[in-house]
């Protein structure tokens, strides 16, 4: 049985590390389907990819971007946006914000179904 996937497009960055991780594959579309992270501090168009789905990829993915707004921090308020099933949800990213905040956005809105697993 394989691992359930979807199309996300996530910031170009990204990508060579997911693959690395073995938690997605580069998509052989340019189409994103319904799926999308946007990091607002973060540039670039983004590379739809397909994602794994489950909780060690979401972690890894949450933990990433956290990092980088570490790494490239600025004095305005940036903003993480995920787009995904269950609608479009958008949290500030700001010295307060931890990565759990991120991790519970992304399982929110890309992977609703494990919202309860967690």
């Amino acid at each position: 049985m394989s691992t359930p996937k979807i199309l996300v497009r996530v910031p170009d960055d990204l990508v060579p590390e997911l693959v690395a991780a073995g938690l997605a594959e580069q998509a052989t579309t340019r189409r994103s389907g319904n799926w999308e992270v946007v990091a607002s501090w973060l540039t670039g168009a983004g590379t739809v990819i397909s994602l794994l789905q489950g909780p060690e990829t979401i972690g890894w993915l949450a933990k990433a971007l956290f990092k980088r707004k570490k790494d490239k921090p600025r004095a305005s308020t940036q903003y993480l946006t995920a787009k995904g099933e269950a609608g479009e949800l958008r949290i500030p990213i700001t010295e307060s914000t931890s990565v759990e905040d991120i991790e519970r956005l992304l399982t929110a809105t890309l992977f609703p179904a494990d919202r309860d697993k967690r």
